[in-house]
């Protein structure tokens, strides 16, 4: 099939305006044009075009050019650069020679610029009547005159529409205007002292139909041979209600010859009507590359899903691109609370911060998203900065917030106190080690969640099913802490569970205070502390780590105590395995017991004590009888994962014959893909 034709343009219309108080008698005007032709094209002069004759605009040209080229009855905006349309007129003529030309303007002028050339070519001008109730200067008037405390009142179309208690800003006051992406950089530039705008070019789409040559000649003056990027920059890309952070094409790294800018300009500009905005006013920014980045990211001055009072910083400290946040590849994240003061601010980050507050004491009440780099010296680079599309902060939330980090700060240091019966005179909590919260109950937990963890496993029968193969009893030591609704692992009193029994007090200390410092070192070992931070049985390549621990300032006498209570607690678990196993499967069968007997004396119950009742009676059996004989299970379970790995680390085995060795291992988690298998093969229903 054909492709379809565009419609005939018999009659192509040209109106101007300024539009800087946008008012009815625009509307009118505009209507009339679009009525007089097939297409209605509509001039909006520029800020000093429409200085050469009046008081210069209120609102800035992009404004005005985001409002005309929204209205329903003008077809396409194009700038105007002087009060004379005829440099337009002539552009028109050249893309529509056989249409008929009508120029059109209101009848409150007596000389129509353009209507010579529009003579000229056959065509005419219109002069609708001028609506004289509203003007822009009729407007300034009215608002000059109005008394200062007093209330400016329009005619309304409805009884809601008023203006009341208008604030007039002095020249020095007058608050920052985001706009586009070009014009809020070209704007922030020689603003900004703790961070820097690299030097800008900008041309219109509609230039760059018309001036590609002499455009590529600018850029190529301007940044001499090298690199650019090659940037969008769309009116209404970004709104205070909506981000099309993304949406657009840009370039990087752009060599500044001929065919590598025609060819990067070509993929932005293309990228405008593709995304469905074929505005021809939108813009291109072209800068030099950035040489050198150590890092590179956006910043979000407030939390983007919830409008928490946080700095979230996504970054990319590995690859040096400058757009490997912005396109998703790498993503790495820090958040910084609001209440944190600068001292506290991390050092890697502080000049970064200093710069984001700087920005934000420039556009007030706003949150923002903001594009940035740190090059090798340290110096941020700021390469964009836009409205972030979240709601205004709640009454209160900020407060509550300080608050709630007063206090996990005070749990933190609390909880990092000595205890009496634990070793260690600090502490580190994690989210991932040993009984690990994060994936049970998540790491925002329900209350009722957090509470139910909490008594089947985590206040104690986790240490205390360790304490029959030989570990040290650490009782009372509750495993799981919160901090502002996040639960994490208490490390300090993993580590002293984990120690054999009958190790002196000393040596404890010592221990414990090497597994805290290691941790701290490696932190991205903390949901492999079994494997790697904490020896807890022994293993085929024990001595090279108690090697390792003599270096580290361990005795000779320390690690041969250790390597001793190791040797035990391993015993220990060979020895009563098939004794744990069979407490086990009674303990299984007494839990399904009790669970017929639970349900039995609820049945058909609608009293809430007796269903409370029945409740809390199931949930001591499952403590009882469920996650205490698990608990015993799964430690024998570790300590034949350690002996076997040990077993690889000796080359006794390969990687290979390790993996199908543990494929081999039925778990709850083989059942379930089995069972999916089975359903997706129609041998098993849901």
């Amino acid at each position: 099939m054909a492709d379809a034709q565009p419609p005939v343009v018999r009659t192509v219309v040209y109106s101007f305006v300024v539009a800087d108080l946008l008012h009815y008698g625009h509307l009118q005007l505009l209507q009339t044009a679009k009525q007089l032709g097939d297409f209605h094209i509509c001039g909006v002069l520029t800020d000093d075009a429409a200085a050469s004759y009046r008081a210069r605009p209120i609102t800035n040209f992009d404004e005005r050019v985001a409002i005309v080229s929204n209205m329903r009855v003008v077809d396409r905006v194009m700038a105007q650069e002087r009060r004379d349309p005829t440099e337009n007129l002539k552009r028109v003529r050249a893309e529509y020679p056989d249409a008929e030309l009508v120029l059109v303007h209101g009848n409150d002028w007596k000389e129509i610029p353009g209507r010579a050339f529009v003579e000229s070519v056959g065509g005419r001008v219109v002069q609708p009547e001028y609506y004289r109730r509203l003007s822009d200067s009729h407007i300034r008037q009215e608002l000059a005159q109005a008394s200062p405390g007093g209330a400016v009142h329009y005619e309304a179309f409805t009884e809601h529409f008023r203006i009341d208690h208008l604030h007039v800003f002095e020249a020095d006051q007058r608050p920052f205007v985001l706009s586009t992406k070009a014009n809020t950089l070209r704007a922030l530039a020689p603003l900004v002292q703790k961070s820097r705008i690299e030097p800008m070019l900008t041309f219109r789409v509609a230039e760059w139909g018309e001036k590609r040559p002499e455009i590529v000649a600018r850029i190529r003056k301007a940044f001499g041979p090298g690199r650019v990027v090659v940037r969008s920059s769309a009116i209404n890309e970004d709104t205070y209600h909506r981000s099309q952070a993304g949406c657009f094409e840009s370039r990087v790294n752009v060599p500044t010859t001929p065919r590598g800018l025609a060819a990067a300009i070509d993929a932005v500009v293309a990228s405008y009507p593709a995304k469905g905005n074929g505005n021809p006013l939108n813009q291109v920014l072209v800068q030099p590359h950035t040489p050198h980045v150590r890092t590179s990211g956006v910043v979000f001055t407030r939390e983007p899903r919830s409008g928490g009072a946080y700095y979230v910083i996504n970054y990319d400290d590995r690859t040096g691109s400058t757009e490997s946040v912005t396109s998703g590849v790498e993503n790495q994240a820090l958040d910084v609370a609001h209440q944190c003061p600068p001292a506290r601010w991390p050092e890697a980050w502080r000049g970064l911060l200093e710069a984001v507050r700087e920005v934000e004491a420039m556009i007030p009440g706003t949150p923002l998203d903001i594009e940035f780099a740190i090059d090798r010296r340290g110096a941020v680079v700021i390469f964009q900065v836009r409205p972030l599309a979240v709601g205004p902060l709640p009454s209160g939330v900020r407060e509550a917030g300080a608050q709630m980090l007063a206090e996990a700060a005070a749990d933190v240091t609390r909880w990092s106190a000595p205890v009496a019966h634990l070793a260690g005179a600090t502490n580190i909590f994690s989210d991932m080690a040993f009984w690990n919260p994060a994936e049970i109950i998540g790491d925002r937990p329900k209350a009722l969640a957090e509470s139910l963890y909490r008594h089947v496993i985590m206040d104690a029968v986790w240490h205390e099913a360790l304490a029959p193969l030989g570990y040290t009893a650490v009782g009372p030591a509750p495993l799981m802490r919160c901090f502002g609704g996040k639960p994490y692992v208490d490390f300090r009193a993993t580590v002293n569970a984990l120690l054999p029994a009958g190790l002196s007090k000393a040596l404890r200390h010592r221990l414990v205070r090497d597994a805290v410092t290691r941790l701290r070192q490696t932190p991205e070992l903390h949901d492999k502390i079994e494997f790697a931070i904490v020896d807890n049985c022994w293993f085929f390549t024990l001595d090279a780590h108690l090697a390792s621990m003599r270096r580290r300032g361990f005795s000779e006498r320390d690690t041969a105590a250790y390597r001793a209570g190791l040797v035990g607690v391993t015993n220990r678990a060979f020895a009563y395995s098939d004794r744990i196993e069979a407490e086990v499967a009674h303990s299984a069968a007494a839990l399904a017991k009790a669970r017929a007997r639970a349900m039995a004396t609820a049945g058909g119950s609608a009293d809430a004590g007796t269903l409370l009742k029945a409740a809390a009676a199931l949930l001591d059996n499952i403590r009882d009888s469920g996650t205490r004989p698990f608990s015993l299970m799964a430690r024998l379970a570790f300590i034949g994962k350690r002996l076997l790995r040990s077993v690889v680390e000796r080359g006794w085995m390969s990687e290979r014959d390790y993996d199908a060795f543990m494929d081999h291992v039925r778990t709850v988690a083989t059942e379930i893909s089995e069972d999916d298998a089975a359903v997706t093969a129609q041998r098993l229903n849901r």
